[in-house]
């Protein structure tokens, strides 16, 4: 069995990591296969370690990447697991991505051109859709697609800390069956349009409602008195709390 360092002139295949590589001054364009343990996607110019098994008619390579950076991880069709001392990332980097510029669009473009290994600068492009969970158990996520998460099973979500919730578009909740809502402390709903209640019986119990004043106008039906006054007495007939309800 001979032993050579090589260069990767050409992928043969990006799923199975068949590649072409050169040897310097011996041999151009020779069949070389992974080891199994080889999951960094490899990339026309990255040099490897090749196994020839067949010294007689050159008939099987086998490769290994040789380390050139301080990567740690995984870079295969468009995606990253990056891991670092205080966290592991997992994302998608962008389809045009290249350090050099000039790039074809994924997964057009000749493994290797869409990142630089041997720049020194940014061996894998920033991904643009990502999840990272750092070393104190911190989980942050980058998303700029559309998100969907279906369960089948029964769920439940704790939350010891605060929760802040923005959404800037429409929000939209269904739900089948009861809900039941428990809040120790206050409420403060702030409604800048309209409010909408639709429900067949509408029941409050214990406390106060309080309203911040306003009017009731008199239609001849309806619930609420729109008279402020008593017309025989002058007796008040309105107010803006009702208690012990």
């Amino acid at each position: 069995m001979e032993t050579y360092f090589g260069v990767i002139a050409k992928v043969l295949d990006p799923d199975l990591y068949t590649v072409e590589v050169d040897i310097p001054g011996e041999q151009e364009r020779l069949k070389a296969f992974p080891f199994r343990g080889e999951v960094d996607e490899p990339r026309v110019g990255d040099v490897v370690f090749l196994r020839e098994f067949d010294p007689i008619y050159h008939s099987y390579y086998l490769y290994e990447k040789l380390k050139e950076n301080d990567f740690i991880g995984i870079r295969a069709r468009g995606k990253k697991i990056w891991m670092k001392e205080d966290f592991i990332q997992i994302g998608i980097i962008p389809p045009d991505a290249n350090n050099s510029g000039g790039a074809k669009s994924f997964p057009d473009t000749v493994a290797g051109e869409w990142y630089d290994d041997k720049s020194g600068k940014n061996q894998t492009p920033e991904c643009t859709s990502w999840i990272r969970v750092d070393k104190s158990g911190n989980i942050d996520v980058e998303m700029e697609g559309a998100g969907k998460v279906h369960i089948t099973a029964d769920h439940e979500v704790n939350v010891d800390g605060n929760v802040t919730i923005k959404v800037g578009g429409n929000a939209k909740i269904a739900v089948s069956g009861n809900v039941d809502a428990k809040i120790d402390g206050n409420l403060d709903a702030k409604v800048s349009g309209t409010t909408e209640l639709d429900c067949p019986t509408v029941t409050i119990t214990g406390g106060i409602l309080q309203t911040s004043g306003g009017t009731c106008a008199a239609d001849g039906q309806g619930g609420f008195c729109g008279l402020p006054v008593c017309c025989l007495t002058g007796a008040h007939h309105v107010g803006t709390m009702i208690s012990g309800t």
